[in-house]
């Protein structure tokens, strides 16, 4: 468990440097959004809300981090999540970046079970800009967790979310 503290600080030092460097000229955001989960082998039904930012490159390449709280309804119980997303991606127009391509990768924190799991993963992501200030987006996630316990199990998300930008 001390090793995954450490991890833990030394991830959230570096989203604060990152999140520090990119905030000027970069499209910030806040997000709401429905998933579709399987955790340790359920499925489920959930919600999300997020916030974050990209940094658009004249190359077409973009950069972004975020970050969201979830909250899955399983058979049992509800089980809420938290992480952070590191992204990178390509964008087709670069003056209004109508559609992006992207890929994730991410760390997540559950509490399920009377006790915490953590863990790390991947994904990919395509976005589209519907208006200047309005965006949408389709993200695949699936994550390696370890519970307190020593319990290890996958948990896998498909969401579809609204961003706000300003």
């Amino acid at each position: 468990m001390n090793r995954l503290k450490k991890l833990s600080l030394v991830l959230l030092a570096s989203t604060a440097l990152t999140t520090t460097t990119m905030a000027s000229d970069a499209y910030k955001y806040l997000s709401i959004g429905a998933n579709s989960a399987t955790v340790a082998n359920e499925d489920a039904t959930g919600y999300a809300i997020g916030w974050g930012l990209n940094k658009y490159y004249d190359s077409g390449l973009f950069f972004g981090i975020g970050f969201e709280i979830t909250a899955i309804s399983l058979e049992a119980e509800t089980v809420t999540g938290y992480g952070t997303d590191l992204r990178i991606g390509y964008t087709e127009a670069i003056q209004n970046h109508a559609a992006a391509l992207y890929g994730i990768v991410s760390a997540q924190g559950q509490d399920i079970a009377n006790g915490s799991a953590y863990g790390f993963g991947y994904g990919a992501g395509v976005s589209y800009r519907i208006t200047e200030w309005l965006e949408t987006d389709l993200e695949y996630k699936t994550y390696s967790m370890t519970h307190e316990s020593s319990i290890e199990y996958d948990s896998d998300t498909i969401a579809l979310n609204l961003k706000f930008t300003y």
